[in-house]
């Protein structure tokens, strides 16, 4: 069976792709989906998430990559510093292309070869989304509408984006998520409104303003925001989902789980 590809990224740190990418593995494994979280983070913050125990083991053996399996379900391919390894683009990108055929160099590499779901917890490399994007079937961009920094680099993506890649098919691969925030439209209107501020920086045409400004609203998911988690410290340091310390914090991901479901992803 074809594999699944969910990209998650951001255009900066601490907004809570990592967390989105370990929560919506953990939903899917437990739907009995075979899923794989490939962590690409410098520091390994996914990893540290979900098995603290399998994180250590790594710092104590000085292991920079490999792949643990935590239960039936649910494997962990942590691919921290693979720069230092030789022919490094190759192997990434075979990683993205052909997850089921990992590369010889991944220890435990054949446990992805029976997972279905890949989710892809990136190293904030937005830019590299527009070479890439190919080779996902789903991109989730992540921002916080509050942070002028996530705005700014938000746009200047979606501006190269779209000087590069035709409209149609871009639109129907990535979507905007906001996070920490309650009002999807107030959000929404954040992001048209700095975008249109970074195309009047650039002397940007008003037509190609508003298409710009189309094509971000055709991306922005409605259906769900991701709140702030207040209790992701206790779930962080125990390596459990949010929900066993608040059960209500599982909305999120059911609806993210119909979200994929609905755009027959799943």
């Amino acid at each position: 069976m074809k594999p699944v590809r969910i990209c998650i990224s951001s255009p900066k740190g601490g907004i809570g792709k990592t967390l989105i990418s370990v929560h919506l593995s953990w939903f899917l494994s437990l739907k009995n989906v075979k899923t794989a979280l490939i962590d690409f983070g410098s520091t390994l913050t996914a990893t540290k998430y979900v098995n603290r125990k399998a994180f250590n083991e790594m710092r104590k053996n000085s292991k920079e990559s490999g792949v643990t399996r935590l239960d039936k379900n649910l494997v962990i391919a942590s691919c921290e510093d693979w720069d230092k390894l030789p022919k490094y683009d190759k192997e990434k990108e075979s990683l993205f292309s052909n997850p089921q055929s990992p590369p010889l160099t991944l220890e435990n590499g054949k446990e992805l070869e029976t997972c279905r779901v890949f989710i892809y917890d990136t190293d904030h490399f937005i830019s590299s989304l527009v070479y890439f994007q190919d080779n996902f079937d789903v991109i989730f961009l992540v921002i916080d509408p509050g942070d002028f920094n996530s705005l700014d680099n938000l746009t200047d993506f979606w501006i190269m984006l779209k000087n590069a890649r035709d409209l149609e098919k871009s639109k129907k691969r990535i979507f905007i998520v906001a996070n920490r925030t309650k009002n999807s439209n107030l959000a929404l209107k954040k992001i048209k409104d700095w975008l249109k501020i970074r195309c009047d920086e650039l002397g940007i045409e008003s037509s190609k303003i508003r298409q710009y400004q189309n094509s971000i609203e055709e991306s922005f998911v409605y259906q769900f925001t991701i709140p702030k988690f207040l209790k992701a410290k206790d779930s962080f340091i125990s390596s459990q989902p949010v929900w066993a310390v608040n059960k209500d914090l599982k909305d999120p991901f059911i609806q993210f789980y119909k979200f994929l479901k609905n755009g027959k992803v799943l």
